[in-house]
């Protein structure tokens, strides 16, 4: 056989192969573009699926309501997804009006969801149709398959709506089922309104039982010490105390309220300074444990307190038993004062037009801030000058305003 021959055979048998591999590269692709890679869910009332091949184009559409199949598979199929989208908006544009669009997308391809949603709320703006989006991807479970198959309706609406029921008591899967999405919610809310009057109810019903105990435990009280007074056996402290709520304290004396734990105001003073972080010492100008009725503490024994603490007032109920304290408040009592040496300034001033002396003549001179607790809330310096001829002399100004209150 000559090299012609040859070549031309050669030749023949290449193109046989090549025009093979074309063929078979050919129902290779094709396979390929129908084949469903991403799946949408698009649930409204109309239910729809629509599958995608590997370039997000339309290879599959099924009806899962008869609501949907105004929607035709050729309508869609070969479509990209952004065009697919436009044409199912348009085809129910009826239904999506004032509702919500729930969408589920189960895909490999992590930002199809993104896109997706993105076209679709495009879609709608350009149709100028409000509408809310909830775009979703969901683990489909077996309560979700059989809720899905046994009502007909989507995996995606079975998910959404066994979610939205979930945690509210007195809704069944059967009352919200054959709603569409935004009235799946309405009834939801309107259930937990409703539940939430329901306990806020119970509550005040709560509140004003015991509130009726209470009053019903301080007449016991006031009939219980009446008795006492009567009869002679009062407690000896504190006068304003009295018991409430055990059985047998009638005839409780001061010793027995001692036993059992009750703490005078020099034990909750302690306490009390403690908890608030106060300092003791010079700088308490004032402190009062005053003895009151409180039914929040035991046998509703209690104190009422008052600490002045330097520019501040601390006030509180406190309980006599375990110390608990209630309706605590830190109050300001002056926005400024004089300096001290304002306050010697205006004293030196009046000692000089009062006894006419010579200042170099005082020997030695005294000041101090003190809380006036007879006028209240009134601070006052002090000021004390000594000489050799007049003794001592003594200017009381008032802090807030340097006007001299009185000398002596």
């Amino acid at each position: 056989m000559n090299k012609k021959k040859i070549l031309i055979i050669v030749g023949i048998v290449l193109g046989i192969l090549l025009i093979g591999m074309g063929v078979t590269y050919g129902i290779h692709l094709n396979k390929e573009n129908k084949k469903v890679y991403s799946v949408i869910t698009i649930d409204i009332n109309p239910s729809l699926e629509i599958g995608l091949n590997k370039k997000d184009k339309v290879v599959e559409v099924k009806a899962l309501n008869e609501d949907a199949k105004v929607i035709k598979e050729e309508d869609l199929k070969g479509k990209e997804i952004d065009k697919a989208i436009d044409i199912v908006v348009d085809k129910i544009k009826d239904k999506i009006k004032d509702n919500t669009i729930l969408i589920n997308v189960e895909s490999e391809n992590k930002e199809l969801n993104k896109k997706v949603e993105k076209e679709v709320k495009e879609v709608l703006g350009e149709k100028k149709i409000e509408s809310e989006v909830i775009v979703q991807s969901i683990e489909v479970t077996e309560e979700i398959k059989r809720v899905a198959e046994e009502n007909n309706i989507s995996e995606s609406r079975a998910s959404y709506v066994l979610e939205q029921i979930k945690d509210v008591e007195g809704i069944e899967i059967k009352d919200v089922i054959e709603k569409n999405i935004e009235e799946v919610k309405e009834v939801v809310e309107e259930k937990k309104e409703e539940i939430k009057k329901k306990e806020e109810e119970k509550e005040k019903e709560e509140a004003a039982k015991k509130e009726a105990e209470e009053k019903k435990q301080q007449q016991t009280t006031k009939t219980t010490q009446q008795t006492q007074q009567q009869s002679g056996q009062t407690t000896t402290k504190p006068a304003k105390q009295q018991s409430s709520g055990k059985a047998g304290t009638g005839n409780m004396s001061y010793d027995d309220y001692r036993k059992e734990g009750m703490m005078e105001g020099n034990e909750l003073k302690p306490i009390f300074f403690k908890r608030y972080g106060i300092t003791d010492g010079s700088n308490i100008l004032g402190s009062a444990f005053n003895a009151t009725n409180d039914s929040r503490c035991k046998y509703n024994m209690a104190v009422e307190v008052e600490i002045i603490d330097g520019f501040y007032k601390h006030t509180a109920i406190m309980c006599q038993f375990v110390g608990d304290t209630y309706n605590y408040k830190k109050t300001k009592l002056v926005s400024s004062t004089i300096t001290e040496e304002k306050a010697y300034e205006i004293a030196l001033n009046r000692f000089i037009a009062d006894k006419n002396i010579d200042p170099n003549g005082i020997v030695s001179k005294r000041i101090n801030l003190g809380y006036n607790n007879a006028t209240k809330h009134l601070y006052e310096y002090n000021v004390y000058m000594v000489t050799a001829t007049e003794g001592t002399y003594a200017v009381v100004i008032n802090a807030t305003n340097g006007a001299v209150l009185t000398t002596y």
